[in-house]
């Protein structure tokens, strides 16, 4: 069917042949990255207006309504919280290396320092992410202040909104402005309806976080089981080449950030651990079981040659526990990588185990 797509008649007019009920957040962003500046990053589509603004600071929260809706997803000025958004915003071309733009933080309370430059242990304090309504929705990650900033300088001080910006040889940053003076573009985020809590990832409809155990050396399958239980979730079952793909894929960068961080020692006990072990929701109780109670219909099996079990690695009856491997490794030259093994024995540790939850809708 016909579906308009309307990002404010300054900005831009799209009028797309797209079939709403097959498309979610991101595949709408991919799409209209072919007639503007979009991208897709962590959970959230991204985007900029092509008209640049000023705002009093008293008017700054009605620039939220300039970031149009996209097909039900309610736009607003962007949340900038890691550096690895900024990385992705300009590796996607969103943003430019030398622009400037509004995002959605401010300072609320504003400093008292009126036309003076403020002393940078004052002015610092009490900057918020704030939305339409003034709610405050986080302290601003104070990390990504350019060198020096904020400072309450310019022409026609103070200085208490929020731009993202690029000064001298820096990296993009955060910068305090002043919006009756200089007119900027906004950086407008869509947030997915589908929100994940804290330290959990969006999958397709699911929320997933890879864990390593309490103490960062893992869990007995039990363990991991209760903790994920602690968040309202579980351990997921894998139903699809894709969802397995999808969620090792996941899981290989956790792996190879702790490679990358010396977390993996070369002589360890466990024999399984350079292949990057993930226990998930597959355990052998008389017959294969999914922990989603569904029908055990997909396996992904890693052949152990000689070992008299042409499916699986060991006895099932003893070796009741199902891993996936998520380290891009070897073993004796064949690849392992998003293959299953079921490896170990009840009460014994597991290096990694997957959690999954529920997503809230927005």
């Amino acid at each position: 069917m016909l579906l308009q797509v309307w990002l404010l008649a300054s900005w831009i007019s799209i009028v797309v042949a797209y079939n709403a009920l097959d498309t979610v957040l991101e595949k709408k962003c991919n799409f209209l990255r072919t007639r503007t500046r979009t991208g897709f990053v962590g959970n959230s589509c991204f985007a900029c207006t092509k008209e640049a603004y000023n705002t009093s600071l008293k008017d700054w929260p009605t620039l939220h309504k300039k970031c149009v809706d996209i097909n039900g997803y309610k736009g607003r000025m962007a949340f900038i919280r890691t550096e690895e958004q900024i990385e992705e915003l300009v590796k996607l071309k969103v943003v430019k290396e030398h622009g400037r733009y509004y995002i959605g933080a401010k300072q609320d309370p504003p400093s008292d320092c009126g036309a003076q430059l403020c002393k940078r242990n004052k002015h610092i304090l009490s900057w918020f992410y704030m939305d339409e309504s003034g709610q405050k929705q986080g302290e601003l990650n104070a990390n990504l202040w350019l060198r020096n900033e904020p400072n309450n300088q310019g022409d026609t001080p103070p200085e208490n909104v929020v731009t993202l910006e690029q000064l001298d040889q820096n990296k993009l940053g955060f910068n305090d402005a002043n919006g009756q003076q200089q007119p900027f573009p906004i950086l407008c985020e869509y947030p997915n309806i589908l929100q994940c809590s804290d330290r959990y990832t969006l999958i397709g409809n699911k929320c997933y976080q890879v864990k390593f155990g309490a103490d960062g050396v893992g869990a007995t399958p039990k363990q991991a089981e209760e903790d994920c239980q602690k968040d309202g979730g579980r351990l997921p079952s894998i139903h699809s080449d894709k969802q397995n793909t999808l969620i090792a894929d996941f899981a290989r960068k956790f792996w190879d950030k702790r490679e990358k961080d010396g977390l993996i020692p070369k002589d360890s006990a466990d024999p399984w651990l350079q292949h990057g072990p993930v226990l998930f929701g597959l355990k052998f109780d008389d017959e294969w079981k999914n922990f989603d109670k569904s029908l055990a219909d997909y396996f992904r099996w890693f052949y152990l040659e000689g070992k008299g079990h042409p499916n699986v690695a060991f006895p099932p009856a003893e070796y009741k526990h199902t891993v996936f491997f998520a380290a891009t490794n070897g073993n004796n030259g064949v690849a392992t990588f998003a293959y299953w093994a079921n490896v170990y024995k009840d009460g014994q540790d597991v290096p990694s185990y997957i959690c999954e939850v529920d997503p809230t809708i927005e």
